[in-house]
């Protein structure tokens, strides 16, 4: 797995850069669960990726989040590091774990602090808090970029 690096947008990431920022326009549309136990952060962000065209399904607990996963078909799981009860890290490592090909991007003020890469097993973006719609919008397209890959390889 790749360590994390900042790049020029101010994302972190275990996933290299595929997709440069002109392509981000073509981004297909996501099933996105968001975990986010903020309110008017959760509202702000369902907003943000309905504008870039995805699908939201928004929950505030890790908890909630766990019920729906073997019962919904989600592309992206965007969620806070620090939740109340289960973290959002132990959330991704479960939720990979009932749908292995899902894509995870974890969002926090503290990322960096939290985040400890020699115990993740699998890839994921870091989108530090605060971040713009710009950030938002290559983080999805990046996301894409494999889900996309993902779902050529499983249909041929």
């Amino acid at each position: 797995m790749n360590k994390d690096v900042m790049d020029n947008v101010g994302l972190t990431t275990s996933i290299p850069s595929v997709v440069p920022y002109w392509l981000s326009m073509s981004v297909p549309q996501l099933n996105v669960l968001v975990v986010e136990d903020n309110a008017e952060s959760q509202t702000l962000l369902s907003e943000m990726l309905a504008m870039l065209g995805h699908k939201v399904h928004a929950v505030t607990s890790a908890e909630d989040a766990l019920t729906l996963l073997p019962h919904q078909q989600f592309d992206v799981l965007l969620t806070d590091i620090n939740l109340p009860g289960m973290s959002g890290v132990e959330l991704a490592q479960a939720a990979v774990e009932i749908l292995p090909p899902l894509k995870v991007i974890f969002a926090s003020g503290f990322g960096f602090l939290v985040v400890d890469n020699d115990r993740i097993n699998f890839d994921f973006l870091l989108l530090s808090k605060p971040y713009s719609l710009l950030q938002l919008k290559d983080a999805m397209a990046r996301i894409g970029a494999l889900v996309g890959k993902f779902k050529r390889a499983s249909s041929t």
